[in-house]
């Protein structure tokens, strides 16, 4: 799937993305992954006790990096123009094992973390917690997604920038 619906990422990492929730090739993929995520925001949800309830994801996206590629320093952000939800956390899933570099680094909280088949990652999607991962020499591949508050908006300016109004208008942040 990668060859045929994969395409070149053109934010802030090289390598190859694949939207598995828009493919419905994959449907019982993203089912699959769903409820692994599932486990995960119960988990949050127990422990750090968010204030709405409305908790939902963003889909799934595979990234696929080649030796030497890199995700380079960036912040997710809460809120995405074109999005219809605000984000209150990153999630990684790892599917491989990679033996030398690949790490997923933080800079500001002086944290590295290994790329190990399985592991999940999650962390606030503020610019706090701007993040890269370094090159390997390995293939390394990963799920992404964003758990978000479901129903809820952003507006600024009497626009929602959650949606496609605030594409339209212009309205990035």
């Amino acid at each position: 799937y990668v060859n045929t619906y994969g395409e070149p990422n053109e934010y802030h990492r090289a390598g190859t993305t694949l939207t598995i929730s828009k493919i419905f090739e994959l449907t019982e993929l993203n089912s699959y992954l769903s409820n692994i995520f599932q486990n995960v925001k119960v988990r949050i949800r127990r422990d750090y006790r968010p204030s709405y309830s409305g908790m939902g994801d963003s889909g799934y996206e595979f990234h696929r990096y080649q030796p030497g590629d890199i995700c380079k320093p960036h912040g997710d952000s809460e809120i995405v123009a074109g999005e219809p939800h605000l984000r209150y956390a990153s999630a990684v899933l790892h599917l491989n094992t990679v033996e030398t570099g690949g790490e997923l680094v933080f800079s500001n909280q002086n944290i590295r973390v290994k790329t190990q088949a399985g592991k999940i990652v999650v962390f606030p999607p503020y610019g706090m917690f701007n993040h890269y991962t370094t090159p390997s020499e390995e293939v390394r591949d990963v799920i992404v997604t964003w758990f978000t508050y479901d129903g809820l908006s952003v507006v600024k300016n009497g626009i929602n920038i959650t949606s496609n109004q605030g594409l339209l208008n212009g309205i990035h942040n």
